[in-house]
């Protein structure tokens, strides 16, 4: 299966160091697109081990990383958040799951910070690694995303706005695990847990590892994840 990028390029690929965002990445080099990593480091528990992968997809493929330092987010969240959404990964968008009628998730902080990145390095687009089960939480998700788009264009009338582009949407998953199988993604190297602080293992109860096993059955991949229980 080959994911489609259209003809932009050249493309930054926000890299969070899941499943979804590393398939991305091997997605966009398989098409041949000159990419570079956006990471957004947010000092969550899970944050040291998102980077880990950020940095190692970066020597590996030898290509330029940008760390861009989103704590300050998280700072603000405290008091005003749930804990356990604080704790979990920007593009979840789980708020709705948490019974918080105020609580929205900060997802669009990460896409505001990566479409500045854009701009300012002359890049074409930028790639979210947004899977169905998001689009499903959030129906109107890429109507969304079009309007951001829109509104880029707005506020730079006089010169291209960088395309934002979503070419997992339609895949759930179990697909994107087939789909990362099959172009060799190290799986295992992937960071999921939203709980594990000092240790090298996923959590294993926590909803995210939780997920994740789930996906990993109905896919029908080996799971090569290392669980604490």
């Amino acid at each position: 299966m080959m994911i489609e990028f259209g003809k932009h390029d050249p493309i930054v690929v926000v890299l969070s160091g899941g499943i979804d965002s590393s398939v991305l990445l091997y997605s966009a080099i398989e098409a041949g697109k000159q990419v570079t990593l956006f990471h957004g480091y947010y000092n969550k528990p899970s944050s040291q081990h998102e980077l880990a992968f950020a940095k190692w997809a970066s020597q590996n493929f030898r290509l330029p990383l940008e760390v861009v330092d989103l704590s300050g987010i998280t700072s603000m969240q405290v008091g005003y958040v749930d804990p356990v959404q604080i704790a979990s990964d920007e593009a979840d968008m789980k708020a709705e799951e948490l019974n918080n009628e105020n609580a929205i998730s900060g997802f669009h902080t990460l896409v505001s910070a990566v479409a500045y990145f854009t701009q300012i390095t002359g890049n074409a687009a930028f790639a979210l690694g947004l899977i169905a089960e998001q689009e499903a939480r959030r129906p109107e998700l890429r109507i969304a995303l079009d309007l951001f788009e829109q509104f880029l264009q707005k506020l730079n009338p006089h010169s291209a706005a960088p395309a934002l582009l979503s070419p997992l949407l339609g895949l759930a998953k179990k697909d994107v695990i087939k789909l990362g199988a099959q172009m060799n993604v190290p799986l295992e190297r992937t960071w999921s847990c939203s709980a594990a602080v000092q240790s090298s293992n996923h959590c294993g109860v926590c909803s995210q590892c939780n997920e994740r096993k789930q996906a990993f059955i109905d896919s029908g991949v080996p799971d090569v994840t290392t669980y604490s229980a």
